[in-house]
């Protein structure tokens, strides 16, 4: 329960305003109609990774090409066709990947863990030791 109120204190101060003016549920807070996960960094490093591995369909394939030379050796047009099929591809895109935690690493590295968890403004926020971000 610590973890949880304080996590609470964390937004309060970020966004300015009391700790009354905060609901959860589950892990998401809420103030008015703003949405927000307040993670430690162990926790926004697990959902980053988690986001990253179930939309590898999603990404750039230049970008996994650097990560697979399965993936470098397909057309452009066949790559189109697996990639139409959206999230239903993405178990065989991610076979494709040899270093699944490489591939995470690179991918933080190259957008920021607030591209993949932030669906607001893809911003990363860090107060008292929590990390901030809105998700609606």
């Amino acid at each position: 329960m610590k973890n949880k109120t304080t996590k609470i204190k964390a937004l309060a101060k970020y966004l300015e305003c009391e700790v009354e003016d905060i609901n959860q549920v589950d892990d998401l807070f809420t103030t008015g109609n703003k949405e927000y996960l307040v993670l430690t960094d162990k926790e926004a490093d697990e959902k980053t990774k988690e986001y990253i591995l179930d939309s590898v369909w999603a990404f750039n394939k230049s970008f996994l090409d650097g990560h697979s030379d399965i993936i470098a050796e397909i057309d452009d047009k066949t790559w189109a066709t697996l990639v139409d099929r959206c999230e239903s591809s993405n178990k065989a895109v991610l076979a494709m990947i040899p270093d699944k935690d490489y591939f995470v690493e690179d991918a933080i590295n190259a957008d920021g863990r607030g591209h993949f968890i932030n669906s607001y403004d893809g911003k990363e926020e860090k107060k008292d030791g929590y990390y901030i971000y809105r998700v609606n």
